[in-house]
């Protein structure tokens, strides 16, 4: 009998990459996704039951709030205590409740699931908007078609909605400011890993791809000496992207990693390896997602504002809803690279400010580019 190790081992993946594939999950790269599929098709997998839904009884979930007045669907991937709280008591403020769906995983199951809230919220008159947290939407997917129909705002550039508002920090200039940070300290072989590329890529990894060649290009290098690599979302994803890395031989002394788990998966396989962090590689995130303090060392990220930038996506969906502001718009958000343990520090780059704060060490640069 097939089981999931034997499709990873025959995908070249974890065991946690297949089962996420398997459930249709948004945060395996289409390239790793092909493999297992592939795997799958070769090995004639046949799963035992069901795949699980999102509730055990595969029943769509109810909303979990069920007060009288407006409501505001949260659609996220993830989402830490801090910008919920924001969210709940922005939104509590202007006269709304909150209900929330999580797909990070089983992304298939929750997208109908999240439609079927959607649309009964419409029909009993209780939806006010929709707010995406993070890359939850698929583009092309029936649950975009359905988000056509009400307002909605989403916090960073990733799904292609008519009636959207954005807000984002600029995605370009992070990743800029970042290389740049880390040529200063003098890296020479800076990698960015992003969830996709190419046409598969979603707005905001785009960005980021133009924000990493740009300041490459600036600082000399030709475009075939740029690395630019594709990375699951999650720690296994960070880890075997750059485990893949190593094994062809080459030896990046800085990577920088679309998602802080996948930084942190990164620390890891570099320790393994006998590599130091950051005297050898140094390792810095682009989410702030305040996981990576419990990384060692504790992980370097650029950084928004998490709290704010929820409350603040909250007050934009209500000026959306009531007309104060017209679908398009974008508010963008300050942006701060926070630097801790896992890269060095560099007094002496132009524009860039060291001072001390709470964790660690901060190079702050407050800019609304």
């Amino acid at each position: 009998m097939v089981k999931l190790v034997d499709i990873a081992e025959a995908a070249g993946v974890s065991p946690a990459t297949v089962s996420r594939v398997l459930n249709d999950s948004l945060l395996v790269s289409d390239e790793k996704r092909e493999r297992v599929l592939k795997a799958v098709r070769d090995l004639n997998y046949i799963p035992l039951r069901p795949l699980r839904g999102y509730n055990a009884d595969g029943e769509t979930p109810p909303p979990n709030n069920t007060m009288a007045r407006k409501l505001i669907l949260v659609i996220h991937s993830r989402m830490n205590e801090m910008n919920y709280g924001a969210m709940i008591m922005a939104a509590s403020d202007l006269g709304y409740g909150i209900c929330t769906i999580n797909i990070m995983d089983f992304a298939k199951k929750n997208e109908e699931n999240a439609i079927q809230v959607i649309q009964t919220l419409q029909n009993t008159v209780q939806l006010a908007g929709v707010l995406l947290y993070g890359n939850v939407v698929s583009n092309g997917s029936r649950l975009q078609q359905i988000l056509e129909t009400c307002p909605v705002v989403q916090i960073g550039e990733h799904a292609e909605l008519s009636n959207c508002g954005t807000v984002t920090i600029d995605n370009q200039a992070a990743v800029y400011d970042t290389v740049k940070y880390l040529l200063a300290c003098g890296c020479k072989r800076p990698v960015l890993l992003v969830r996709s590329m190419g046409e598969h890529a979603t707005l905001c990894e785009q960005h980021r791809i133009w924000g990493y060649r740009l300041a490459m290009l600036e600082a000399g290098f030709e475009v075939e000496n740029m690395q630019i690599y594709s990375a699951d979302d999650t720690m296994e994803g960070g880890a075997e992207t750059v485990e893949e890395i190593l094994q062809t031989g080459f030896q990046p002394d800085a990577i920088i990693a679309s998602s802080d788990l996948a930084a942190m998966g990164s620390i890891k396989v570099l320790q393994y390896h006998g590599l130091r962090v950051p005297e050898d590689v140094a390792v810095v995130g682009l989410e702030d997602n305040g996981l990576g303090l419990l990384s060692e060392p504790e992980l370097s990220t650029m950084a928004a504002g998490q709290g704010n930038i929820a409350s603040d996506a909250i007050e934009l969906l209500h000026k959306l809803i009531t007309g104060a502001m017209q679908p398009g718009c974008v508010m963008p958000y300050p942006r701060q690279l926070i630097v801790r343990g896992s890269s060095p520090v560099a007094e002496n780059v132009p524009g860039l400010l060291v001072h001390p704060a709470l964790y660690g060490r901060w190079i702050g640069r407050q800019t609304k580019k």
